[in-house]
């Protein structure tokens, strides 16, 4: 399987401040990978690197067979990466139905109210709701909107930062299964997490950052039957 985003020897930061150091990574077509590791470990960084939200100080950075290393955001999103933030990842005092609209806006095609009625069939919780403002929805609700307006714009990658974060046992298993319902259906994904133990029975390849350097990477379940690494990096036992 050909590879659709690779990373490689990534030093990134913000202002003259390094924050990430030497990171190569890379994501097959379809594929599912989990960046994890401590809190200060530059996972964040790392993601945002790669959509040009991060200072890109060396490496270089491939999508879909095009270098796009040092483009802008705006470039990054419009070529079909998608990002989801942690926080501020939907407009609260807009609708479920404007916030998936807004979700479509750099698209100048005519497809945008058949892939809405799309969201709506893989979110049905969104379209009981698609007239009520964003900000009166559960953390749930409104994970998954922050997830159907990024897929509005068609991305060929989805990368999401936390996505489980402060979430409730069935709220989170519920995001990770829409999530394996998008990957399924061919859409990449690069999600950072703080729920190692959930993220690694998820995703198939991960990335263990510590100190803003690769430590280990491997096989999302190889990683999690490792002792050693279950120990040493992750903060798991048992």
């Amino acid at each position: 399987m050909n590879d659709i985003l690779t990373a490689s020897g990534i030093v990134a930061g913000y202002g003259d401040v390094h924050i990430v150091n030497g990171v190569s990574l890379r994501l097959e077509n379809g594929g599912n990978v989990a960046i994890i590791g401590p809190n200060g470990s530059g996972k964040s960084t790392l993601l945002k690197s790669l959509l040009g939200f991060a200072r890109l100080f060396e490496g270089r950075i491939v999508f879909d067979s095009l270098d796009i290393t040092g483009l802008s955001s705006d470039r990054t999103i419009t070529m079909g990466l998608g990002y989801v933030p942690q926080t501020d990842n939907v407009f609260r005092n807009l609708t479920v139905q404007e916030n998936l609209e807004m979700g479509a806006f750099v698209r100048r095609d005519g497809g945008i109210k058949s892939d809405i009625a799309r969201m709506y069939q893989l979110f049905p919780e969104l379209e009981r709701r698609k007239k009520f403002y964003a900000g009166s929805l559960s953390g749930g609700e409104r994970q998954m909107l922050a997830i159907a307006r990024a897929m509005m714009a068609n991305p060929r990658v989805l990368l999401l930062d936390e996505p489980l974060a402060s979430l409730s046992h069935k709220a989170a298993e519920g995001i990770l299964e829409k999530l394996r319902l998008i990957n399924e259906q061919g859409t990449a994904l690069i999600t950072i997490e703080q729920d190692t133990r959930r993220i690694l029975g998820f995703a198939r390849r991960a990335y263990v950052l510590v100190g803003g350097r690769l430590a280990l990477e491997g096989e999302a379940a190889t990683i999690l039957e490792n002792e050693e690494a279950r120990k040493r990096y992750l903060g798991l036992s048992g």
